[in-house]
């Protein structure tokens, strides 16, 4: 665990010969965003693939606030967890559509990394409900 920015570029210097670093970032409310700025200009480094997390329970207003109040960041990629909370998925699909970020990973239980699943075309299809024979884009 790191308390600044300054502190998490040493940190991930220091794992560089790593062949993954994980980050988990702290949420920010609206008025925290201004203190996000250093964090975020950090996280911008193109060798950071950053990846937004979004509950699925969120209505469709709520997910389209925050990933425009994160943009700060320039997450390349979406997760969203508790999918297994509910039963339509629509707000998700849309909203990754309406941002164009690819969604990478859907979590849906508390067991990691037991829940954690590929956003694959064939499950993203399974979720929008289409045939077989047709998928959607994702990446993991």
């Amino acid at each position: 665990m790191v308390e600044t920015p300054l502190a998490l570029a040493q940190a991930i210097n220091e794992h560089r010969s790593k062949h993954l670093i994980l980050i988990d970032t702290p949420g920010l409310s609206t008025r925290e965003m201004e203190d996000g700025a250093a964090l975020a200009e950090l996280l911008a480094s193109p060798d950071i693939d950053t990846h937004l997390v979004l509950p699925a329970s969120m209505k469709a207003a709520a997910l389209a606030r925050i990933v425009s109040q994160y943009a700060i960041f320039q997450p390349k990629k979406l997760i969203f967890t508790r999918i297994d909370e509910i039963a339509d998925y629509t707000d998700l699909l849309i909203e990754a559509a309406r941002c164009a970020l690819p969604v990478s990973f859907l979590c849906g239980g508390q067991r990691i990394p037991d829940d954690i699943e590929p956003a694959t075309p064939a499950r993203l299809s399974e979720l929008a409900g289409l045939p077989e024979r047709h998928t959607l884009g994702a990446t993991a």
